[in-house]
């Protein structure tokens, strides 16, 4: 099915300011020299008011992945939608995160390093029922 053009643009618009930050936070974590190219795809289609599919190819002809921007398109649409799910990981998402931790250490046979995980999962369950 994939993520054709005007639903990869759809995305980057529907972003609010805080989304889009997230986003190009944890994209520029992974940076290495220059930009990635799904951030210059994805700052191409911002940038654009209503999607044109031609404009777009036009703008990014000197980029080095226009032969392959339809797997770009794809591997950002993944990416906006990983980070920004990410930044907005509540409580609950967390603390099921925590536990899948503990059992990868468990089966590891980590067992000294179970003691902190499970005190900050401890904590986390405590705020939780305090909030609720």
């Amino acid at each position: 099915m994939g993520a054709p053009s005007k639903k990869v643009w759809e995305l980057v618009h529907s972003l609010n300011a805080s989304e889009s930050q997230k986003f190009y936070d944890r994209a520029f974590e992974h940076k290495r020299g220059n930009y990635s190219y799904y951030v210059i795809l994805y700052d191409a289609l911002k940038e654009q008011k209503l999607f044109d599919e031609q404009e777009l190819r036009e703008r990014l002809a000197d980029q080095p992945f226009i032969g392959y921007l339809h797997r770009v398109k794809n591997y950002l649409y993944g990416r906006i939608l990983e980070y920004v799910r990410e930044a907005r990981q509540d409580g609950e998402s967390e603390l099921y995160g925590l536990l899948d931790k503990l059992k990868f250490l468990f089966e590891k046979r980590l067992f000294h390093h179970l003691p902190d995980m499970i005190a900050k999962a401890e904590t986390l369950a405590e705020q939780m029922e305090d909030f609720k």
